[in-house]
C-alpha cells in the first residue's frame, strides 16, 4: 500500500525552556518526516527528545503523529492505539501550552484511520467549537467523505467561502485546508474540481504538497485521469 502522509497540523513547538540544541532535534525530527517520509530515523530523534523531557507534551505529541504514519503504511491498528495513548499523554501535559483543539484535532484524525468516524466526526467537532476555525469544518467534510457520504462532504465544503479557508491554516501550515478539500473532491472522484483545489494549496505551499501528491491514496481515484498527470507534470512530480 502506497505511504500517505497526513498533513493535520503543526507538528513541531517550541517551549520557553528550550535550548537551541534541543529545538533543532525536534525540527530535525519533523524535517525527516514531513520532507522524506523517514518515519523511524523521525520516531529515533524524538525518542532522544522525550528521554530527556519526560514531562513536555511537544515530544508525545510529534512521535503520536510519527506512529499513526507507521499504522497507515502498515494497516496495524497497533500503532493507533499507541497513537491514543501518546496524544492523551501530550493532551495530560499540554496545561494549555497549545489549544486543545490540536490535540483533539489529532484524536480524530487517528479515530478516522481506525475506521470509528464517528467518534473521528465527534473530536473534530469539539476542535470547531472551542476554536471556530473553518479547517475543522473541512476536516468534518473530510470524515464525511472517508464514509462515503459524498455529497454531505461536498455540500458542508461548499458552505464555506475561498477566504475562510485560506484564513483557516495556522501559519506553518499555509494551504492545508485547501488541500483537504482537494481530497475530498478526489474521493468524489471529481478530478477536475480536485486539481483545482490542489493546485491552489501547492502555490500556497509547494514544498509542503509535494510529496503527498505523490503518495496519498486519497488520491488514487484520480490518479489516471488527465487533469492529474498534467498536474504532476506541472511541477515535475
Amino acid at each position: 500500500m502506497p505511504k500517505k502522509l497526513l498533513f493535520v497540523i503543526l507538528i513541531y513547538f517550541t517551549t520557553p525552556n528550550m535550548t537551541y540544541l534541543q529545538e533543532n532535534l525536534l525540527r530535525k525530527a519533523v524535517g525527516v518526516y514531513t520532507g522524506q517520509g523517514d518515519i523511524e530515523k523521525a520516531i529515533t530523534l524524538v525518542d532522544k527528545y522525550i528521554a530527556t523531557h519526560p514531562y513536555d507534551f511537544t515530544g508525545y505529541l510529534n512521535k503520536a503523529i510519527f506512529v499513526r504514519q507507521k499504522g497507515i503504511v502498515s494497516q496495524n491498528q497497533m500503532y493507533f492505539h499507541e497513537t491514543i495513548v501518546l496524544l492523551n499523554k501530550a493532551r495530560d501535559l499540554n496545561k494549555e501550552k497549545v489549544p486543545e483543539e490540536i490535540i483533539l484535532g489529532n484524536l480524530a484524525t487517528t479515530y478516522l484511520e481506525m475506521q470509528d468516524v464517528n467518534n473521528a466526526i465527534k473530536m473534530y467537532e469539539i476542535a470547531l467549537e472551542s476554536s471556530k476555525r473553518a479547517f475543522y469544518k473541512v476536516k468534518i467534510a473530510y470524515a464525511h467523505a472517508r464514509q462515503g457520504n459524498i455529497q454531505k462532504a461536498i455540500f458542508l465544503v461548499e458552505q464555506l467561502s475561498y477566504d475562510e479557508m485560506l484564513e483557516a491554516d495556522s501559519p506553518d501550515n499555509v494551504g492545508l485546508t485547501l488541500y483537504n478539500v482537494g481530497l475530498i473532491y478526489s474521493l468524489a472522484n471529481n478530478a477536475p474540481e480536485a486539481v483545482k483545489w490542489l493546485e491552489l494549496a501547492m502555490q500556497a505551499n509547494k514544498k509542503r504538497f509535494l510529496y503527498p501528491l505523490k503518495t496519498d491514496i486519497d488520491l488514487n481515484p484520480i490518479r489516471g485521469k488527465k487533469e492529474f498527470r498534467n498536474l504532476m507534470a506541472k511541477y515535475g512530480v
